[in-house]
């Protein structure tokens, strides 16, 4: 069931629904990715929407590696959707990602982050698990 916007029943299906809507935040933004911005206008617009879309509730997410290649990858598409490059191009990680980490590395930090909170939080009951 989802609850809050999230797939309860698994990981997969929740990462399904997450690229999904994703793309459907692009599709709304294509007239800003179509524009004559300079890209890393367009990227940073694209974390503050796309990015944030893509990774609600992904500290609850049990990754295995296919599923951050599976991420990493449409994320990659997603980029060159929004800076205009074409699939035939091979350009650099630089040039896609700029100073941005790969979404898998993001969920990382994100869950290193939350397991700091609880454990700091005494009180809670999620510190005696952790």
């Amino acid at each position: 069931f989802t609850y809050l916007g999230s797939k309860i029943s698994s990981t997969e299906d929740d990462v399904q629904a997450r690229i999904s809507k994703a793309w459907a935040a692009i599709k709304k933004l294509s007239v800003i990715w179509k524009s004559s911005l300079p890209n890393h206008i367009k990227r940073e617009f694209f974390q503050a929407t796309v990015v944030s879309v893509l990774l609600y509730g992904s500290n609850a997410w049990t990754l295995t590696k296919r599923l951050e290649r599976k991420l990493d990858g449409t994320c990659t598409k997603m980029l060159r959707a929004v800076l205009n490059i074409s699939w035939k191009e091979h350009p650099t990680r630089d040039l896609l990602y700029g100073d941005k980490p790969l979404v898998s590395q993001a969920i990382r930090e994100r869950r290193l982050r939350f397991a700091g909170h609880a454990w700091r939080s005494k009180s809670e009951v999620i510190s005696d698990v952790l």
